[in-house]
């Protein structure tokens, strides 16, 4: 086997190879550069937790106007958090140089003048967290029918199957 220092490369072939070292540096030192420009990187993941909050108190207080209910208390969890996908700026450049075709593509996030002075990336879709389970702690629970309804109830508003949710009785939840 011959050594690569012992390897003859004719004129043609030295070019390809120095193409591909430029173009690898080339490749790198964009890479580097690239990583440095915060401005176009998409915002941070907001947490659900707000809305979490808000669907909680929200739907406990709807279950607590069901009759014999008493006080309740809400869990609504999660399986994932709110997905976004946002709008991009492509730009393709093709060269050929030496019968060598490159391409250099760049894609960044597209942003837009929110109306407040200042941009916002342009969100394309937004998938809202999918539920994976109601848990209802009232004080009625101890009665069947009160259970069945708040369980069906939270079923219904989140379109949810019924086994997702439980209906537990509250601690010291003895009405008269």
């Amino acid at each position: 086997m011959k050594r690569l220092s012992e390897m003859k490369i004719s004129g043609g072939q030295k070019r390809y190879i120095g193409l591909l070292l430029g173009l690898t540096f080339l490749g790198i030192l964009l890479l580097s550069i690239g990583g440095e420009n915060s401005s176009e990187s998409p915002p941070p993941i907001t947490t659900t937790e707000t809305k979490t909050l808000t669907a909680d108190e929200k739907l406990a207080q709807i279950l607590s106007q069901v009759e014999g209910a008493g006080q309740v208390e809400v869990e609504i969890s999660y399986k994932l958090t709110e997905e976004k996908s946002y709008a991009t700026n492509q730009k393709l450049r093709r060269e050929e140089s030496d019968g060598v075709l490159s391409e250099e593509r760049e894609e960044t996030i597209a942003f837009y003048n929110n109306g407040q002075g200042s941009e916002s990336a342009l969100v394309l879709a937004q998938k809202e967290p999918e539920i994976a389970g109601i848990l209802i702690v009232a004080e009625g629970a101890n009665d069947s029918e009160i259970k069945r309804q708040l369980a069906e109830a939270a079923a219904v508003l989140y379109d949810i199957p019924l086994y997702k949710v439980s209906v537990l009785k509250m601690k010291g939840g003895e009405l008269p």
